[in-house]
């Protein structure tokens, strides 16, 4: 069968090469389909748009790449998730991120690396068996907290911190 141009008696149109390629136009359903057996391209001079009042849906069963040479902003007014099951690596000039509530990364192991990592806050809480600064080693500084008071008949005493705290501070 060769190449074929159908309109049926409802308007619908069909642009075929007889095989895999086609261009459908379906006046009934409100649809338009277009099908190929390698590729399909669309191209411009100008500015490309595609607006839908419903969903969106690209899937590719080999690779995906969205390049911008100039500025890509991406609004989502509503929640946004997404799912990588191997590596994301990203690499940037900076990165900011910003939050109106708690921000929260789950991980098994966590590393930052940089000539300075710095980190502001009005309060910094830490919540770990254990917390090592420094390459290890013998502490270069130990500190102990001590609680001077008076004691049984105006007797001064010395005593250590008892409690849910820590009562020693290690500097490596």
């Amino acid at each position: 069968k060769g190449t074929y141009l159908k309109i049926d008696k409802t308007g619908s149109i069909d642009i075929n090469d007889g095989a895999t390629e086609n261009i459908k136009i379906d006046k009934t359903n409100k649809t338009i389909g277009i099908k190929a057996d390698k590729d399909v391209s669309v191209s411009t001079n100008g500015s490309f748009k595609v607006t839908a009042k419903e969903n969106i849906q690209m899937k590719s069963t080999k690779d995906l790449l969205l390049e911008a040479e100039g500025k890509a902003d991406i609004i989502i007014k509503k929640d946004m998730s997404f799912e990588i099951s191997k590596n994301l690596k990203g690499k940037a000039g900076q990165i900011e991120l910003e939050s109106d509530s708690i921000t929260k990364i789950k991980t098994k192991q966590l590393m930052v690396q940089g000539d300075m990592v710095q980190i502001q806050a009005s309060q910094v809480q830490l919540q770990a068996s254990m917390i090592m600064l420094g390459n290890g080693g013998t502490p270069a500084v130990t500190m102990m907290t001590k609680f001077l008071g008076i004691g049984f008949a105006g007797t001064p005493v010395v005593s250590s911190a008892i409690g849910p705290m820590s009562s020693s501070v290690f500097i490596a």
